[in-house]
Formats: C-alpha cells, sequence, structure tokens
C-alpha cells in the first residue's frame, strides 16, 4: 500500500493537472509490466531499424542512418504504407519506392502477395526507431507496447515545436505514445526539460531515458545548403499547410495560391515551387474544398510552364537549395528553412509564438494579406531585406552539431 501511495504522490508532484494523474499510473504500471516480461539481451547484435512511412521524413533519420551504416552498425528501414482515410494504403508503398531510388536497405512493412505484415521481432532488432508519435499510423504489431517486448523503442520526433506547454506539444509528445518509448530524443533543451519532468515516473522506473540531442533535420540541413545559388531567378518556394477546419493553424492555400500563380506569370525571372504538406492534397478533397481532377489540372498546368513547379521531390533540401524566400503556413519546415538564412514569408501570426522561438517568428516577415504578400516579394526583389540582421542573430542560437548522428548512437551506448 505504501508503494502505491508514493505512486500516486509523484504523479502529483510531476506539476500534471489532477485529471491525468491515473494516467500517468496506469502508464507506470504497463511499463512495470513491460520491463518483467520482456526478453532483450545485453549482448545481442547492435541492429538498428527505422520505421517510416513518409520519404519527406527521411532526414529525421538520415544522420543516425549514415552515421551507425559507417560504423559498420547492422541498420535497416522498414518502409511502412502511407496511413490515409482510415486505412493503410498497401497498393503503394512511398518510401520503399524512395530507398529504392537512393539505395537505401529497406523492407517493405506489407507483402501485398502474402497480405501479411513483415514480422519485426524476426529481423530481430536491438532497438527501433519512430517518428510519427500517431498510434492510427503503426499497424497494431508495431505499437510500442509491443516493440518495446524485444527490442528498445526510440522516439526521434519528426518536427519541433515553439514553446511549452501548446497544442503542438501535447500531439506531437502525446503520453500514450511516449510512455512506451525507452528512449526519447526531443529537439531542443527546453522540450527536453519538458518531456524529462512529464516523464519522471518513468525515468525512476528504468523504462524511459530522455536524451540529449541536436534537431537531426536542422543538422541536415545545415550540412546540405553549403553555396549560395546564383542563377539570376527569383525563386519562391510556398509550403502551404494541410488543415482546413479544427485545428490551431489553418492552411493559407485558397487564400495565395492562385494569386502567386498570376503574380509570377507576371514577373520576369521569377519562379514559383509549390511544395504541400504531405497531408494537403488528400485533405483538400476530403473536406471537399477540390476533387482530384483539380488536383490533376494543377498539376499539369504547372508542369507546362517553365516559371511554375509543383515539387514532388522527396527530399525538401532541393527546393531549399533553390529557393530565395520561403512562403509557409504553420509548419515545422519553417524553423528547418530558417537554418539557410533566407527570409521567410509567414502567413500566421509570427507573434503569437512564445517561448524559445519567438525571436526566430519574429526574424519572419508577418503577411496578413495578399497586399503584404506583393510588397514583401517587390522589396526582396530589389535586394532589400529589413530582417536580415534579426535572422543572423537568432541563427547564432541554433544548435548545428553536424555529430548528431554520433551523440545519438552515444545516448544508446553505440560507440
Amino acid at each position: 500500500m505504501s508503494g502505491s501511495v508514493n505512486l500516486v504522490e509523484s504523479a502529483k508532484n510531476a506539476f500534471r493537472p489532477a485529471k491525468r494523474v491515473i494516467f500517468e499510473l496506469l502508464y507506470v504500471l504497463q511499463a512495470r509490466r513491460i520491463l518483467r516480461s520482456r526478453e532483450i539481451s545485453e549482448s545481442r547484435e547492435m541492429f538498428l531499424v527505422f520505421l517510416i512511412a513518409y520519404p519527406q521524413m527521411w532526414n529525421t533519420f538520415k544522420p543516425i542512418y549514415d552515421e551507425a551504416a559507417e560504423r559498420g552498425v547492422g541498420v535497416s528501414v522498414v518502409a511502412l504504407p502511407r496511413f490515409r482515410g482510415g486505412r493503410f494504403d498497401v497498393k503503394k508503398n512511398e518510401m520503399l519506392e524512395y530507398c529504392m531510388e537512393v539505395g537505401i536497405e529497406a523492407i517493405p512493412a506489407f507483402d501485398c502477395s502474402t497480405g501479411d505484415w513483415l514480422n519485426i521481432e524476426s529481423i530481430a532488432p536491438s532497438h527501433v526507431f519512430y517518428a510519427r508519435p500517431y498510434l492510427q499510423e503503426y499497424p497494431d504489431a508495431y505499437a510500442p507496447r509491443k516493440v518495446s517486448m524485444y527490442a528498445y523503442t526510440c522516439f526521434v520526433p519528426y518536427g519541433d515545436v515553439e514553446t511549452v506547454p501548446s497544442p503542438h506539444y501535447d500531439i506531437i509528445y502525446n503520453r500514450e505514445f511516449l510512455s512506451k518509448m525507452n528512449y526519447i530524443f526531443p529537439c531542443s533543451e527546453p522540450v527536453r526539460e519538458a518531456v524529462e519532468r512529464d516523464s519522471l515516473l518513468l525515468i525512476k522506473e528504468g523504462m524511459t531515458v530522455v536524451a540529449k540531442s541536436p534537431d537531426p533535420r536542422l543538422c541536415q540541413v545545415a550540412k546540405s545548403l553549403n553555396a549560395d545559388k546564383e542563377d539570376g531567378v527569383f525563386t519562391i518556394l510556398y509550403t502551404p499547410r494541410w488543415a482546413v477546419k479544427d485545428n490551431p493553424n489553418l492552411t493559407s492555400f485558397f487564400e495565395y495560391m492562385a494569386p502567386l500563380i498570376e503574380y509570377v506569370n507576371n514577373c520576369v525571372n521569377v519562379k514559383l515551387i509549390v511544395r504541400p504538406h504531405p497531408l494537403a492534397m488528400d485533405t483538400f478533397v476530403k473536406e471537399g474544398k477540390m476533387s482530384w481532377a483539380d488536383v490533376e489540372r494543377l498539376r499539369r498546368y504547372m508542369k507546362l510552364r517553365p516559371n511554375l513547379e509543383f515539387d514532388e521531390n522527396e527530399d525538401y533540401i532541393v527546393s531549399f537549395s533553390e529557393a530565395d524566400v520561403m512562403i509557409s503556413d504553420y509548419s515545422a519546415l519553417v524553423w528547418e528553412f530558417f537554418v539557410s538564412g533566407k527570409p521567410i514569408l509567414y502567413t500566421d501570426d509570427p507573434f503569437a509564438i512564445e517561448g524559445r522561438l519567438a525571436g526566430v517568428f519574429a526574424a519572419m516577415y508577418s503577411i496578413d494579406s495578399w497586399e503584404d504578400m506583393e510588397n514583401a516579394l517587390a522589396m526582396l526583389r530589389k535586394g532589400e531585406d529589413s530582417k536580415r540582421d534579426a535572422r543572423k542573430r537568432e541563427l547564432a542560437r541554433y544548435d548545428l552539431n553536424l555529430s548528431c548522428g554520433e551523440i545519438i548512437l552515444r545516448e544508446l551506448g553505440i560507440s
């Protein structure tokens, strides 16, 4: 009984709302069950498995994968089919196709010929990496509560959050998912401190380690963007969000897409690259904002014009390198592009961002209307950039340690 009382008191002392205490206790009891039942040999050969469905998010894992492969540590990608419309789209595996294109060793999670999901335990992983914390996007056998019975589960989040607490923090670092993680690698020190506080009971139980690490994506961007382009073309990268309702940050696609195309068509030596969020077109069609015929017409139109591009490269760094400016809704890509030092026209409210990234967003241009957009683009095309010095000051605070793969492996005990 005294143990239970201490557990309750610990849960209350972890700065959590009272309604969450019972869930925290449940997570601890589940962790105890896993730790008692799991079978992981400390002498087993290191073999890292990366679970991923989106090629666009590969930069989250790439520095870790590359470092491990260079050291001769076993690595493999388990390529998941995308989760669309409440089901897995098993007919098309975009991640597997991408891996084949770039020479990454990968195994399909679903075998269309047999109708079976890969048994991950059968390939004897020592560590299994997750980037997205959404349980519905994994088949039940890949749920962390099951994988953690035979391998160490590791979470490297696919995106950072601007402040804690915030709705985005609660989504990306949701407790149900994180409570089954053995290693968590938050993208920044303030977020790490918050995750460590929230995971206090699990850390005490020996279930969870909240480790220090630079953001792998920022390191990858910094490593790749090492030269300015000089092609004489002013290139605009537009990255509209996916959400059209029931979300704290909605897309600007239907407000700015058509004016941007018209603007570029009326300019000389100006190019527009449009890279929607991976969920955007599916969501727009699902919510009745567009039809698939509309989407295809847009793609065909842009394909026929040399000054327009509908970016379907799996790696967004290709467009980062070409762009002179980004126009973006709220997105994890915003602070990744910020590492390039190039200007950003932000279509949401930058002053609503608090905490450690407040200065980053304040160093962006705030866009509330098409007039704001047109004026900002005209200014930047003339070489005027009033936010340049502010960006430089904020960029100096970034941790762009290019050895982040090495740091993460060291945290896992891989020397």
